[in-house]
């Protein structure tokens, strides 16, 4: 896991995928699953504890964030899913996979 900044805004990514919270409602919306190649490029990387330090108050990571049912849809579906967890939180990543025929 990695730890930075992207665009100045708080991200964390994997070689495979990325979230980078943009927004201030202080809930788990606020974070985005972008391009892990964007963040490649772009990001200031950090150490966890740097990250923790300068970071300290961020809402959880979305239920769907580098889940292993995800890795292999693309960034659109991805983002489905997460929207669709976002507004109903009683639902797993598997039902919802599950509903869209994923």
């Amino acid at each position: 896991m990695n730890y930075g900044t992207f665009e100045m805004h708080p991200a964390v990514w994997t070689d495979r995928e990325a979230w980078v919270r943009y927004g201030a409602s202080g809930t788990d919306s606020d974070w985005r699953n972008i391009d892990f190649a964007q963040v490649m490029t772009g990001a200031r990387p950090m150490t966890k504890d740097e990250f923790e330090q300068a970071f300290p108050a961020l809402p959880p990571m979305p239920k769907a964030a580098f889940h292993a049912s995800l890795k292999d849809l693309s960034e659109r579906q991805r983002n489905l899913v997460v929207e669709v967890m976002a507004n109903h939180p009683a639902l797993t990543v598997e039902e919802v996979l599950m509903a869209f025929g994923m």
